[in-house]
This record gives structure tokens, sequence and C-alpha cells, in this order.
């Protein structure tokens, strides 16, 4: 193999009101269309704290576990999570005896070098980043081997009370699924930072093994990665007075200083004890992280430790179109009338109908369609069949939500009479809402796709297939839930008749539509020119949630009828305390938030009530729409709830970047 740099281009994208993020490990030929599950062998992490920040240095090793043959040239291609507010500062690639460093380059300068170096079977790596999804491609894995990688990065530290946590991102090593084994390293150059250890692993500890370069090392073994959801690794810093300084050389000319204080050291801190009187409101609209035992568990320790007993509080919430006010009048917080109220929830008919839903139902009437639109972790997301010809399953469509079909424009085209007997089968799916995509592209030019061409007259394609980013139009039945942009390895322009009744979805950039849809009945057609075989399995679920209509699952929408709710109850009994907990995974825009949060406070007296919010989207069963503010993103109607929180002083949290722990530890009086 040749010693070529390898490329890292990293691009931070602003004000993105759309994003996916998903944690998925794959290795395929490109020569191919099938990826299989990649793995990684070894995993060490080397911590160090800095103080407001901690770097963490990733030592990867990926395989494919013998799946391909020897001489196969593999590619790996891992979409990775990081925790929130990290920034990659650093990548190296094992080529195999030299050590190589990234460089950074721009998007389309490093797509055009990555592109070039796989097509000529050359050594690149190539890390990138959209909003909040990483994605890392390394190539070429010969099949049977392993490649190597060191990805370092820094975020900022987090704390409990006086204590410093750093989160592993287990997200990202547990995309291999099997029993992956860690190697922690805790390195430091000074004595103030205490002794390491794993919140979640009390039973561990760590074992010096030395200086080394100016540092003193601490290491710990951790067998079984997978059976960890999270892990986050805390310290006790010890500042000598109650302060901690540090400066670092940036540049030749400039230096960043940190300055760190003890609050508890310097000042004379007393609690809130002045009584308060709590509205907890709980939001389980959602289809994901919908879990009312967990949540019941969870609240357990939260509401005594966020409640005084002098304290009073009502409890309320909403599921499946369904609001029941738990307690009517207020209750005294303590741990006793908090236990009644969290039994009587869960004997309500809003638990009932949270837990009553169920998935989607998906018919893919040929192993094409399934191999275009299907994708790991779809089944968390609906029940999926595949026939083998459109012909053999059009009488089933009634009796599914979604019906996705591929071959019977091109491989197996259909007759008139065939596709009559099609259409006569869609009218009624149609008419109950039903959801069908099909595929078009210039091989189906003239005639030989029959069912989208009779419903938009005049369907054809612009010409030859293009390579390119496509983007999502956002007033689009679809197109709302595409990225902002993203690249596609191939689509195709569509043309057709003019018809005001069809809706762009997605276009190129051209302008021109490569996904539109027609509304009939109650239902949808989706005419996709975007052709995903050759696509990895996280390009695949990024364009297929959004085509199969699984982009938001949600039958209702109820955060503003709770909040409605809230401000009813204020007018007889007015709280000045809130704790909105929340899993809707309806997307709200940072724009849409700031006129809803406007006009929902208008309904309230000054100083406004103090809402706390936590939700409860953490990603962790599939990664939802998420808006963007800044650098930081939230999940669903989390920008809704963050913006409501800071402009009534009250705290937000997200479940996908923050965990119980710290939710308790900031809730605390």
């Amino acid at each position: 193999m040749k010693n070529i740099i390898p490329v890292l281009f990293l691009f931070l994208c602003r004000f993105c009101t759309l994003a996916w993020a998903d944690n998925i490990l794959t290795v395929h030929d490109p020569l191919d269309y099938s990826a299989k599950q990649a793995y990684i062998d070894t995993c060490i992490i080397e911590i160090e704290p800095h103080g407001s920040y901690v770097e963490q240095s990733l030592t990867l090793t990926y395989s494919d576990h013998g799946q391909y043959a020897e001489d196969a040239l593999l590619e790996v291609v891992h979409y990775f999570e990081l925790p929130s507010g990290a920034v990659v500062n650093d990548l190296w690639l094992w080529m195999p005896d030299t050590i190589m460093q990234a460089i950074v380059l721009d998007t389309w300068t490093a797509q055009a070098i990555y592109d070039s170096i796989v097509s000529r079977a050359r050594d690149p790596a190539f890390l990138s980043k959209t909003g909040n999804q990483f994605q890392l491609q390394v190539y070429p894995l010969m099949g049977g081997s392993y490649r190597k990688i060191r990805l370092n990065f820094i975020a900022p530290t987090r704390w409990l009370g006086n204590k410093a946590t750093a989160a592993i991102p287990m997200r990202m090593i547990k995309a291999d699924p099997t029993e992956t084994s860690m190697t922690i390293l805790f390195r430091t150059r000074e004595d103030c930072w205490g002794e390491p250890y794993f919140i979640e692993l009390p039973g561990f500890e760590f074992t010096d093994i030395g200086d080394s370069a100016g540092y003193h090392f601490k290491k710990m073994y951790i067998q079984y990665a997978s059976e960890l959801s999270q892990l986050n690794l805390a310290y006790d810093p010890s500042f000598e007075d109650g302060y901690y300084f540090q400066s670092h050389p940036w540049q030749a000319d400039t230096s960043c200083f940190q300055l760190g204080l003890s609050f508890s050291d310097l000042f004379s801190i007393s609690p809130d004890t002045l009584p308060h009187h709590y509205q907890i409101g709980i939001d389980l609209s959602g289809y994901y992280n919908n879990n009312p035992k967990d949540l019941f568990y969870r609240l357990q320790d939260l509401l005594p430790t966020a409640l005084q007993s002098k304290d009073t509080f009502q409890l309320s919430a909403v599921a499946g179109g369904i609001y029941e006010a738990i307690t009517p009048a207020p209750l005294p917080g303590d741990s006793i009338k908090i236990m009644e109220a969290l039994n009587q929830l869960m004997q309500s008919s809003v638990i009932d109908s949270a837990t009553g839903r169920k998935k989607k139902s998906i018919l893919y009437c040929d192993k094409s369609a399934a191999q275009c639109w299907k994708f790991q972790g779809i089944s968390a997301l609906a029940n999926c069949e595949v026939k083998y010809d459109i012909r053999n399953c059009f009488a089933d469509f009634i009796n599914f939500d979604v019906v996705a079909a591929y071959k019977h424009g091109y491989e197996n085209v259909l007759t008139q009479a065939e596709t009559d007997s099609v259409i006569a089968s869609l009218n009624p799916f149609f008419l109950q809402g039903g959801h069908f995509l099909t595929f078009f592209d210039y091989n189906r030019d003239g005639g030989k796709e029959k069912i989208s061409a009779t419903l938009i007259p005049g369907l054809r394609t612009k010409g030859s297939r293009i390579r390119g980013y496509v983007y999502g139009v956002p007033s689009g039945r679809v197109g709302r839930y595409f990225p902002g942009s993203v690249w596609a390895n191939t689509a195709n322009a569509l043309t057709y008749d003019e018809n005001e009744d069809v809706i762009v979805e997605v276009v190129d950039e051209a302008g021109d539509p490569v996904v539109i849809s027609l509304p009939i009945g109650n239902g949808l057609m989706v005419v996709s020119g975007i052709w995903s075989f050759g696509d990895d399995d996280a390009k695949r679920a990024t364009f297929g949630k959004p085509l199969l209509g699984l982009a938001t699952l949600s039958g209702h929408y109820q955060l503003p009828e709770l909040l409605d709710s809230l401000c009813t109850s204020y007018r007889n009994y007015p709280f000045d305390r809130a704790i909105i907990l929340s899993n809707s995974d309806t997307l709200i825009s940072p724009d849409s938030a700031a006129n809803l949060v406007s006009n929902y406070l208008m309904q309230f007296d000054k100083p406004f009530p103090r809402f706390h919010s936590i939700n409860l989207l953490d990603g962790e069963e599939i990664s939802p729409l998420s808006a963007q503010i800044d650098d930081s993103y939230y999940y669903g109607n989390g920008c809704y709830m963050k913006l409501l929180a800071d402009s009534t002083i009250g705290i937000h949290f997200e479940l996908f970047s923050q965990d119980w722990d710290q939710i308790l530890a900031a809730l605390q009086p």
C-alpha cells in the first residue's frame, strides 16, 4: 500500500434547522451494493483533564471478521456521535507500518481527493462532520485483516456540584454490537485532579502504571462495554485556595488562559429554603423513548430531590390524545405524597394510551425495494414484510401503512391491465391514509414505469444519473424531514407536465426535482429519483426514513395542550416552578420555538414561573430529527423547551447529551 496523507475534513454547520445522528459501523466492497457489520477489535481511550475541557484520544482497530475474501479491498464506514460540545482536533491512520496525520480541507476538495483515492486503491481516511453527525471512512481494509486509527477530541468538562465528569463516547463504540472491550488510561500532568472513577462502575478501580513523558498514568480495563448504555468518568479536583489558573500558548504571540473557581470554598452559599408550588407535566405523546416504567423509577429519585417537604405540587400528563390531571389540587411535596401521585399516574388512562401504540407496517413488493429502502434499526420503527413481485401482493396493500415497490418499472415491466389492477388496489389504500413509495430513473422513461406515470402525467427524467448534493424542501411533506443538504451518490432529475397538486420534495444543485409527491385521498404517493443501492447503511437510513414516512411517528402533538393546561391551573393555583418532561418527536425549529414561547408567556403574570424541562428523547433506540442553535442540538421539540426554560431562568436538559445524575444534581434546591 502506498503512503498518502489521509484527509481530515471538518465542516461545522451553524443554524442548521435539521439534522440526523446515527451510530452505525459497516464494511463494504465499493464495487458491490451490500454492506455488512464491521467490528472494533481493540479500543484504547486516553483521557486527560484540562480544567474547562477534557481531552480524549481513541485508538480503534477495525476489522471485518473474515466476512469477505482475503484479496477484497473494503471500505470501513463509521457514522457516530461524540459528547455534546466535542470538537475533533486530530486524526491519525496506520498504513500499516507508517503512521500518518490528517490534514484539514474544505468539503469539496476533501471529497474529490477521497473519491479519486478510493477508485485508484490507495490509502486514505476521510472524516467529515455535518451538524452533530460524524462520518469516518477508511480505505482499504483487506478482507480478514484490520485497520487502525487514532481520533482525538476535546469536550467541555461537565460538573456535578464540585465533581468533574467526562462522558465516554459509548454510542460511537457500541456501533459494534458485540462485546467490545475497552482499556481506559487517565493521564495527568498536575496532581490537582484527584482520583478517577466511573459513576456507573462503583466496584471498579484504576491502577497506577507509573510516569512517562511528564505524565502520570492510571489504567482500567473494561471487558464488556456493550452492556453499558452510558459511561461517565468522574474525578474530584482540589483547587488550592479555591481557584485554578493555567495558561497555554496558542500561537507565537497569543495564549489561552483558564481560571477555575470553587465557589463552595470561596463563598458561603445557602440552599433555597423558601416554599414553592410546582407543576409537574409529563408528555408521552411521542413514539420514541416511550417507557413509562423506566420514567416512574426516574421520577422516584428526581421529585424528592427537587422538591422540599414544605413545597406543594400538582401532576398532569398527556399521551395518545388524552389529557389527565393526576392530582387536580396541590399536595405536600413529601416523599409519601409524591409516591401516591406517581402510583396514580401509572394506573391512569394516559399511561394505557402511551403504551398502546403499534408500529407502522411496511410491505416491500420486491427484494430490490427492500435493498434500496431498508436499513439497520428500521425494526424499531416498523414491522416489515418482503414479497417477490408486485403482481403477487397488490391485493395486500390495504393491510399495510406503507408500500414500497421498485422492480415493476424496469426489470419486471407491468402490462397495462396489470397496472390498472395495481392502481385499483392503491385507491382504497390511499383512502385510508396509505403511503406509496416508488422509484423513477432514465431506465423507466418511455412508458416502462406505468404506475407513477399514470398518476403523474408526463413523468420522465431529464437525462442520465447525476452525483452531488441534494436539498430537502422545507415546505414538502417528505422534504421537510430531509437534511438541509446531503450527498447523493446517484440521483435522477425528474420532470412532469404542469400539475399544481405535485409537491417538490427534494431538489439537486440545479434546483431540479429529484423527489416529488402527489397527495391522493388521505394518503401520499412518493416518487424518488435517488438510487441508494451503492449507499452505506446510514445513508440509506437518512433517505429511507423520510421517503417511507417514518421521519415522525407520533399521531399526536400534545406538548402545547399540556402547557395550556398549566395556564388554566395557574388561575386557581398560581405556581412559581414547573418541571416538564416530554418525548415528543415533532420537530420545532428555532424560529417557530421563539414565537411559541413569546405567545405562551403572555398568559402569565411577571415574574414568570420558572420552567425546568427534560427532553426524554435520548437517541438510544433511534435518532429523531433535531434542530440546532449555534453548536447545540435539540431532538424533536427540545428547542421549544430550551427557549422556554431560558426565558424563565430555568434549566433545560437533553438526555442524549446529559444523564439523570446531572439532572438530579442541577435540580437540588
